[in-house]
């Protein structure tokens, strides 16, 4: 008896000191870790709207976005969007012209297939994204009217980012309306 008692208080300050340690590490890196976030977020930032310098983060009706602004004019807009893609949810930052055509987007995260869907990241894939509006916004394999090739073995992911950047032109149309936001 005295035997599982005493190694029942051992593991007991074992696991104290474990948890004090491993507590005290966390709050000592807390705001390490906050600064990356936000200096990972500006830089995200920075990629879709290139060339707005100053951004300003706004809410309308509980949804975050950002405006873009350059000497006093509105240049462009960033909202985070997500989608289902192959392996999991996408989520992305696209940023949107003034005249609504897409800017650029970054993916913020996904559980997509190395080396077939996760290519959406890569630029060669972003790139044809740029300048286009709603009515282009489309898989060329899905529409007509569509001026994107899906990524070769990944169409559910092409699908999601295109679907995506959509939605994210679609809400940033509507938020400005609301927001009262014009070039």
């Amino acid at each position: 008896m005295k035997t599982t008692l005493d190694a029942g208080l051992r593991l007991f300050v074992v696991c104290a000191v474990a948890a004090g340690t491993l507590a005290l590490v966390y709050r000592g890196t807390q705001a390490r870790i906050s600064a990356n976030q936000a200096e990972e977020k500006a830089r995200r930032l920075r990629w879709v709207l290139p060339d707005c310098p100053q951004v300003e983060p706004r809410t309308t009706e509980g949804r975050e976005w950002f405006l873009g602004r350059s000497e006093g004019r509105d240049c462009g807009y960033a909202i985070e969007t997500k989608a289902k893609g192959y392996g999991g949810t996408l989520s992305l930052l696209v940023g949107v012209s003034p005249e609504g055509r897409v800017l650029g987007y970054s993916i913020l995260s996904h559980k997509e297939t190395p080396g077939l869907g996760d290519k959406a990241a890569k630029p060669a894939f972003q790139a044809q994204f740029k300048g286009l509006g709603l009515e282009k916004l489309r898989l060329k394999k899905d529409s007509p009217e569509g001026a994107l090739d899906a990524l070769t073995a990944a169409t559910i992911t092409s699908r999601a980012v295109t679907l995506g950047v959509r939605e994210a032109v679609e809400s940033v149309i509507a938020l400005r309306a609301k927001d009262g936001t014009r070039p």
